[in-house]
């Protein structure tokens, strides 16, 4: 019951400490995944939102695609660092070592999701056919994204903090 209240109330507090990370960390995520984006695409951050444009000819402004709201996307790497956090039974540095190794290896994943993504449109979509698009594709995207973070927290509690209590409780 501890855990839990004490996951509860720290998943809150990343929640809102978030909100003043999410655009730099959207920019990052834009900025490297920029040169795997196909000629004529780009990836602009506004805010909370990741926006894909098209610009394949010079005299016309840029197409907006599609846009995401990040802030939706970024469940899963809140959920990983709030379940670390309230983790009992490790020690502060172990903790802050896990969640910025997870951190990383899930940034990495985001960075070669986003350009899948930008690639998976056609360059000659207007807004009809974005509203009409393959949803599912879409979806996956989003349930990938938010949902490596989470897998990865999983993998992180069985390999080493299960281990890790179990032995302390042993050696007691």
């Amino acid at each position: 019951m501890h855990f839990f209240v004490r996951s509860i109330c720290i998943l809150i507090l990343i929640s809102i400490l978030w909100l003043t990370v999410a655009e730099h960390y959207n920019r990052a995520l834009a900025f490297i995944s920029e040169p795997f984006v196909p000629d004529g695409r780009s990836i602009q951050v506004t805010d909370t939102h990741i926006f894909f444009e098209d610009s394949t000819t010079s005299e016309t402004a840029s197409n907006k695609l599609f846009s995401i709201d990040a802030l939706t996307l970024h469940h899963g790497l809140i959920l990983m660092c709030s379940v670390i956090l309230a983790a009992n039974g490790i020690r502060l540095f172990d903790k802050t070592k896990s969640i910025f190794l997870l951190s990383l290896i899930s940034f990495c994943v985001h960075v070669t999701l986003l350009p899948l993504l930008g690639n998976s449109v056609p360059s000659n979509a207007d807004a009809y056919y974005i509203d009409r698009y393959d949803i599912s594709t879409l979806k996956l995207f989003a349930v990938a994204w938010g949902m490596f973070p989470a897998a990865l927290c999983v993998g992180w509690c069985f390999f080493y903090w299960l281990p890790r209590t179990s032995a302390d409780k042993d050696a007691q």
